[in-house]
């Protein structure tokens, strides 16, 4: 077994040498934020409407936080999906590009609202607490849980 290890490892450092390409320009990270004052016109028209128009008028507790907080039997139900991270990082993205307190505080209402479901075992879910832990393993609930 140790001798196929040594085997592939040879091979792959052959064809690294082979595969080499020198560039041609030098690579260089250049930091790059994305602020509205750094971003005019259309595409800063549109996102602002996207936060003013949408994230900043959804309901929160109905959309989002009242699944969480008043859990739900699951009754059968398999395809069920709320997306609560991608709101709060969709939040968070548009209170820094804002740079509005207004988008913080919502976002963080939103942070709050979903730790305080949170059981003492450390459970973030939509659905009613199972034998064995059986919602755990029910489609998109460990996702939520990330």
């Amino acid at each position: 077994m140790f001798s196929v290890f040594l085997a592939l490892m040879a091979l792959f450092a052959s064809a690294a040498l082979l595969d080499v390409v020198q560039p041609v320009v030098e690579d260089t990270f250049t930091p790059v934020t994305l602020r509205q004052r750094e971003l005019g016109g259309e595409l800063n028209r549109r996102i602002a409407l996207l936060i003013d128009r949408n994230y900043m008028v959804l309901d929160m507790d109905s959309c989002w936080l009242n699944h969480f907080q008043n859990r739900t039997d699951r009754n059968g139900k398999e395809a069920v999906y709320y997306g609560i991270g991608k709101v709060i990082d969709a939040g968070s993205i548009f209170a820094q590009y804002s740079d509005d307190p207004a988008v913080a505080k919502r976002t963080q209402y939103l942070i709050d609202g979903l730790v305080a479901s949170r059981d003492p075992d450390g459970y973030v879910g939509f659905w009613s607490i199972e034998p064995g832990n059986l919602q755990n393993y029910m489609n998109w609930i460990l996702h939520e849980q990330d």
